[in-house]
């Protein structure tokens, strides 16, 4: 395993995202790897905000990675310029790659869709405990369980544009 420096000298492009970093002591190297074979895909370099206390989720969709922190706030980053582009609160839960839209559970009941520059896209309160939570259809079709085993359908392509 490699420091952190010895990472950014052999990598020139990680050095320059490095030097770009507001406070470099706030940089954080994130190596995304390849889930068939483990192998390396990507590194690029973050700032973490001052309150970061450490992920407690990783998430790769598209361009973008969603890092879920232990308070309640998922961070939207590029993977191009390792860049934070926004920061949502609640936890994630669920993706579509294709359409670039995630849902986040905020309150137990609630539910939001945002796409990868953290533009609300949907807002929806069940009236039950979110169990699961699945974006269907390439992001045109949100199926919600609530707590009270009722599977909620919501048609996404009247939402906000």
């Amino acid at each position: 395993m490699k420091s952190g420096k010895a990472e950014l000298q052999a990598h020139p492009e990680l050095s320059m995202q490095a030097a770009a970093l507001k406070e470099r002591s706030n940089g954080l190297i994130l190596e995304l790897l390849n889930a068939d074979d483990g192998k390396l895909k990507q590194s690029v370099v973050l700032e973490r905000p001052r309150a970061y206390d450490g992920p407690a989720w990783v998430y790769m969709v598209g361009d973008a990675v969603l890092i879920e922190t232990s308070d309640h706030r998922t961070l939207i980053y590029s993977v191009k310029t390792g860049a934070m582009v926004k920061q949502v609160f609640g936890y994630m839960v669920a993706a579509d790659s294709e359409s670039g839209l995630f849902c986040i559970r905020n309150r137990s009941n609630e539910a939001l869709v945002y796409d990868l520059t953290g533009i609300e896209k949907a807002h929806v309160n069940v009236g039950s405990t979110i169990r699961f939570a699945r974006l269907r259809d390439n992001g045109h079709k949100l199926l919600l369980l609530g707590a009270d085993q009722k599977l909620r359908s919501f048609d996404l392509t009247a939402a906000k544009k």
